[in-house]
């Protein structure tokens, strides 16, 4: 499944948040049901019931209001982006719906971050205060059945890099292997995992810098390299913050025109970011590290394992989305929201290769943390039949 969206920009981003809280709100209901049940806990359906000194559940969207946050116009006036983190400490913690919001006082320090749907059971200490004793999150999705274990690996590789200079050895012994993969069926899809393309330049016109330019002689390159791999395997495209496609989430797939060759056979595929593939039956989310690189500069020491876990409870990819995350304003959905737990998630773009299984709720996901091939060399497969990941590193 890809996130294929209608490009407008004449809707409001309020909208979104409206989206988001309407289809995970019921979510949440059903994850806080037993405890509001046996605690005889009230449950109002908007922030405008509540008063002071009620003592009840009431969900709504999350909004951490921040020191040094970024403003997306800012950053789009001053011609770059930040990397400056924006931490906890000192930030106020506001519950938001359609009628209104609440501050809330929390007792302990909070792994969330701005945008999620929550349950809070709380106690109103003043008309616009309350004070959290526990959080609901909406849980993990449902989840279709893991199919049976098979022959056949899936390499993802993250972070190609394509056409810079001091890749381009590596670059031939990926395809060298990848070809010899195909042949001997040791893997049976192959996943470029963003920034297929190395950055490209920028032109310094006028006051806020002139457009990327990228190379043709790339996109030449590249088709040439994938039209000569003699398979049938599936080769997947997902792209990313520096590939030639528009920066707003969920970036658009690049188009088959880049590669004519390759588009002949019919085995290169054009995915969006981020990608829900169904590969024989495996369920594949694939995400091309914006999101994450958004959340974890929320954290002094971010669990980048641990928060890709939490975006499955929350059942949403991006919630920084579009607070600090630039996104399209679409006024008919959340393209973020997970209507299902995949079995592998994948993230691009990481500093260290990290993996671990998530195993809740009679759900399983093998999920992974993948840096970039044009530093490590190294492509990472995930076995379908031990379900877990194995690194493959191309040595000179």
């Amino acid at each position: 499944m890809d996130f294929l969206i209608d490009r407008r920009h004449d809707g409001q981003f309020h909208h979104i948040y409206r989206q988001r809280l309407d289809a995970l709100q019921p979510a949440v209901a059903r994850s806080s049901a037993e405890y509001c049940r046996e605690n005889r806990i009230e449950t109002k359906k908007t922030i405008a019931e509540l008063k002071k000194e009620m003592h009840c559940l009431v969900v709504g969207v999350l909004y951490l209001e921040t020191p040094n946050k970024k403003s997306i116009p800012d950053e789009l006036f001053a011609g770059k982006t930040s990397d400056r983190t924006y931490s906890q400490d000192g930030a106020e913690f506001y519950l938001e719906d359609r009628t209104g919001r609440i501050r809330l006082l929390f007792a302990s320090p909070q792994t969330v971050v701005t945008g999620i749907v929550v349950g809070v059971c709380c106690t109103c200490t003043a008309p616009d205060e309350a004070t959290v004793h526990r959080v609901f999150l909406p849980g993990l999705a449902e989840q279709k059945h893991w199919p049976a274990p098979r022959d056949g690996r899936i390499a993802f590789v993250s972070g190609l890099c394509f056409g810079a200079p001091e890749t381009l050895l590596r670059t031939r012994m990926l395809f060298d292997w990848v070809q010899n993969a195909f042949e001997a069926e040791q893997v049976s899809d192959v996943v470029l995992l963003g920034s297929i393309f190395c950055p490209p330049a920028v032109l310094s016109e006028g006051k806020y810098g002139g457009p990327p330019v990228f190379s043709t002689d790339h996109f030449d390159a590249l088709d040439r390299v994938l039209s000569s791999l003699g398979s049938d395997k599936k080769i997947h495209v997902v792209p990313g913050e520096t590939d030639p496609t528009n920066t707003l989430l969920p970036q658009q797939p690049l188009s088959l025109r880049f590669f004519p060759r390759t588009a002949k056979k019919n085995t290169l595929k054009m995915h969006t970011n981020p990608a829900l593939l169904d590969l024989d039956g495996c369920r594949v989310l694939c995400v091309s590290g914006q999101p994450l690189n958004e959340m974890e500069k929320c954290f002094e020491a971010p669990d980048t394992l641990g928060l890709m876990e939490r975006t499955l409870h929350w059942q949403h990819i991006a919630p920084a989305a579009p607070d600090t995350l630039p996104c399209y304003p679409l006024a008919d959905k959340d393209p973020f929201v997970l209507g299902e737990t995949p079995h592998v998630y994948v993230s691009s773009n990481r500093k260290t290769f990290a993996e671990k299984t998530l195993a809740a709720d009679g759900k399983k996901v093998a999920i992974a943390s993948l840096p970039d091939y044009a530093g490590t060399g190294c492509v990472f497969c995930f076995d379908r039949n031990r379900n877990a990941f194995e690194a493959v590193r191309m040595q000179p």
